[in-house]
């Protein structure tokens, strides 16, 4: 048997395996529910139908990211990035086009990678023209639970619009804990002054426009379950398939929405292999 032919042979066996286990709970849990006879009748064709429809969505993924081209790995970055991938047959004026392309993208990252060390706090009224970030900021940090000294923060400063407050580490590190405690709570005006009309804030990271919009981008991408996280990196915008997934690394609007759009494709092929079937 070759290689291939074993590897396939491990596959179905694991996947044989865990069906019979999957059979004997869901028919446990069928025993102790008040299910009809022809709820159970149809339950065969819904497990197959939404097993093929899993493995071919994981064939999916794995056909559009295969051809990926990775980037020299560093330590510190193992994200596969399709950011840079080349077509050879590319005529002089293409290849002009892509280095300009290529140029501004590492442009805009460049620009992104300065506000490394910045958060923003959204949606904060100006309380009085003599009021005190600082001690301000020292509030929220003991409402998230972080110790943050004040030598720990280089600058803070209200931006445009008004009800925008930039906040730079020193520190990366300190800046990612405090982000993801602040992701544990609600957090809101009188959290960090006196408010009599408390309203909700929002913290982010610092981004320029091209990046903020690659993110609302990836954002919708989520919210129609094509992704299942995206982050900002000092390679570019990161996304994840699934949980488990590898990293992929984009650069531009362009990029994400050429790869978002074959996502797309393959789930409406899904769907439409289903509704053949059924």
């Amino acid at each position: 048997m070759t290689d291939w032919q074993e590897e396939l042979d491990k596959y179905l066996s694991i996947v044989e395996r865990h069906t019979t286990d999957s059979l004997l709970r869901i028919q446990n849990a069928f025993k102790h529910t008040n299910r009809t006879l022809e709820e159970k009748a149809t339950f065969r064709n819904h497990f197959l139908n939404s097993t093929r429809n899993r493995v071919s969505e994981a064939c999916d993924r794995y056909e559009l990211t295969r051809n990926v081209q990775h980037r020299p790995r560093s330590p510190n970055n193992r994200s596969t990035s399709i950011g840079h991938d080349r077509d050879q047959s590319f005529t002089s004026d293409q290849r002009s086009c892509s280095s300009l392309s290529s140029n501004n993208d590492q442009f805009e990252l460049e620009q992104q990678n300065k506000l490394a060390h910045d958060i923003t706090i959204c949606g904060v009224p100006l309380s009085t023209k003599h009021e005190k970030l600082r001690k301000m900021f020292a509030q929220l940090c003991k409402k998230v639970g972080v110790n943050i000294q004040s030598d720990e923060i280089t600058k803070i400063f209200r931006s445009n619009p008004k009800t925008v407050i930039v906040v730079q580490f020193r520190s990366e590190r300190n800046k990612e804990f405090f982000m993801k405690m602040c992701r544990k709570k609600s957090l809101w005006t009188n959290d960090m002054m006196h408010d009599e009309e408390p309203r909700r804030i929002y913290i982010d990271y610092q981004m320029t426009t091209f990046y903020r919009n690659m993110c609302k981008i990836a954002r919708h991408a989520r919210q129609q379950n094509l992704i299942h996280s995206h982050d900002i990196s000092k390679q570019g915008l990161m996304i994840k398939l699934t949980p488990r997934s590898s990293e992929l690394t984009f650069l531009s609007p362009k990029q994400l929405h050429g790869y978002l759009n074959k996502l797309r494709q393959a789930k409406r092929r899904r769907q439409a292999m289903s509704s053949d079937t059924e």
